[in-house]
Order: C-alpha cells, then sequence, then structure tokens
C-alpha cells in the first residue's frame, strides 16, 4: 500500500510538472526552429509557472531585448497569462523588418478575479533567437483578411507593418503604457471622441449628428488632453482590456505613405465598458516610427453606418 501510494504521489508531481510545460514545435526545415521552439517553449513554460504560483514572472532567465522585458513586464502586471497546451505548433513567417515571428499562439489573461479571456501571443525573434518584441495578437482571420487585399508586393509589405503596428497600438492600451502612446501620437495629432447626449441638451459649441433623441457630439481634443484622461482612466481602473475587429486598411490615393486603419473596438474595464467605431490615420513615411495624425472614435451603438469616419473625411496638405 506504501508502494503504491508513493507510486501515486510521483504521478500527481509529474502531471503538476508537466502543467507547467508548453512546448512549442516548429517544423525542422526553417532555418534556427531548434532555437526558436526552446525560447518560445521557455516564455511559456515560465508564465505557466508564475500564474500558477501567484508570482511575478521572471524575464532574466530568458533571452530577450530591453524592450520586450519591459514589455513583458508591464503586461504581466495588469495581465498575467498562461497557456494551456503542452504542445503548440507553429509555422514562422519572416516580416519586412527581417524578425521572425510566431503567431496566434493561445493564451488564457486573468482579467478580474477568477475571470480568464481567451487571447493569442505574438512573438517576434531576430535570427540569433533573441526575442524582440511580445504583442497581443489580432484574430488571424482579420490578420490574413487584411494581408490579402494587399494589391501589390509593395502594398503587402506595407501591410505587414501596419498589422505589427496595430498589435503594439493594441497592446500598449492593455499594458497602460503611456510612454509609448505618447510617441505614436503627432504633436499636432487630431484627437476626436464621439459623445451620446440627449437632444435637450444645448451643447453648440460641437460638431453633431443627428439621431433622434439622442445626438453625438463629436468632441475635438488635443494630444495632451487625450493623454491626460486616459492616465486618469489607466490610473483608477485594475486592468483595461482592449480588443479589435472588423479591421480594414485603406492608402490614400495620392499620399502612399499615409493609410487610414478602421476597426471596431471593444474596451472592458472595472468601471467602463463599451463599443465603437476607431479610425486611425497613420503616417509611414519613417516606417521604423510611424505616426499617428488623426485619432477618432465613435460610440457603435449611436453610430450610423454613413456617418463613420473615414480616410475620405480628411484633407491632407503636404
Amino acid at each position: 500500500m506504501q508502494t503504491l501510494l508513493f507510486f501515486l504521489l510521483l504521478f500527481a508531481a509529474g502531471v503538476l510538472s508537466a502543467q507547467h510545460k508548453t512546448s512549442v514545435l516548429i517544423p525542422s526545415e526553417f532555418p534556427g526552429s531548434e532555437q526558436l521552439s526552446k525560447q518560445a517553449g521557455a516564455l511559456l513554460s515560465e508564465a505557466n509557472a508564475a500564474f500558477q504560483s501567484g508570482r511575478k514572472i521572471k524575464p532574466g532567465k530568458l533571452k530577450l531585448s530591453a524592450a520586450a522585458q519591459k514589455t513583458l513586464i508591464d503586461l504581466w502586471a495588469y495581465r498575467p497569462f498562461f497557456c494551456s497546451e503542452t504542445e503548440v505548433n507553429l509555422q514562422p513567417i519572416i516580416r519586412p523588418d527581417s524578425l521572425i515571428e510566431l503567431r496566434g499562439i493561445p493564451i488564457q489573461i486573468k482579467v478580474a478575479a477568477g475571470d480568464l479571456s481567451e487571447e493569442h501571443l505574438v512573438l517576434a525573434f531576430r535570427r540569433n533567437g533573441l526575442l524582440e518584441s511580445v504583442t497581443l495578437g489580432l484574430p488571424e482571420h482579420q490578420y490574413e483578411t487584411v494581408l490579402s487585399a494587399g494589391l501589390t508586393v509593395a502594398d503587402l509589405r506595407r501591410r505587414q507593418i501596419i498589422l505589427d503596428f496595430v498589435e503594439n497600438f493594441r497592446t500598449a492600451y492593455n499594458r497602460k503604457d503611456l510612454t509609448y502612446l505618447e510617441q505614436v501620437f503627432s504633436d499636432q495629432a487630431l484627437i476626436i471622441v464621439g459623445h451620446v447626449v440627449q437632444s435637450g441638451e444645448d451643447r453648440s459649441d460641437y460638431l453633431e449628428n443627428n439621431l433622434g433623441t439622442q445626438r453625438v457630439e463629436l468632441i475635438r481634443q488635443s494630444k495632451a488632453d487625450y493623454l491626460s484622461g486616459l492616465e486618469r482612466v489607466f490610473g483608477k481602473n485594475e486592468y483595461i482590456k482592449v480588443g479589435f475587429e472588423e479591421i480594414e486598411v485603406v492608402q490614400h490615393r495620392k499620399f502612399q505613405s499615409i493609410y487610414g486603419v478602421s476597426l471596431l473596438q471593444y474596451w472592458y474595464s472595472p468601471t467602463y465598458s463599451d463599443k465603437g467605431y476607431l479610425f486611425l490615420m497613420i503616417d509611414f513615411r519613417d516606417e521604423n516610427q510611424p505616426i499617428i495624425h488623426v485619432r477618432a472614435w465613435q460610440p457603435g451603438k449611436h453610430t450610423t453606418p454613413d456617418s463613420v469616419i473615414s480616410l475620405g473625411d480628411f484633407e491632407i496638405i503636404n
């Protein structure tokens, strides 16, 4: 009986140990596949162990850049995660910036006490195996749809860069990274926020879209005002969960480095939740440092399809 009990205890310990580890399988014909598999598996296994024991993640054990380490620590502070899979099969993608990307890694993220949200992690590595970036990925079907709309090789390349930018932009909200957001908005950025009011209210100083008994006011803000308000929102919420869907990318007809990105944004936090239309006008003249010139958000419930802001609503003066 004691021998059987000892065997059962060993078996249980082995199961618990196995739950800590996730193996990443990459096709052997891909150059450096063994190193990529080892690095990605080590990150996921460390996340599993940290989540299960309720401790901070220890990126010092991993081979990653300073930027990736900061992203991981910031994300973990608000959105710790784990991978429930014991094996994950991934097909590497070589990005325009020559980084090797592993997409679609299934993870469970802690949203609130006892609540989990399903997400997909994206890891980008240098060829020497250094982990360069960690982001929360867009839905894979949306990613593929946007890429397939590329009309030329150059446009396809730019769309990959745009999607990478959008994933980093989304992740910045989820990890409350005001520094990153301050850097990606132009100093003269036009910020437009839709606000629903009753038609009886006198707010004639704002732009309006009439919608029966309610209307949407499009309030203009400066970059400083927007970031100041965002800082207050970050401070009073334990977590922020931002999701993007229905993504459309449009290139400007005249200025080919200017793109309009339209998407449906989901925002969840302990104090406030909403769904609305988000539009970004992004300048990619410097592909290493894209700049947002326009950010416009309109409430989904009270915005008609023909009043959704798009690239055609703006005149660009070179």
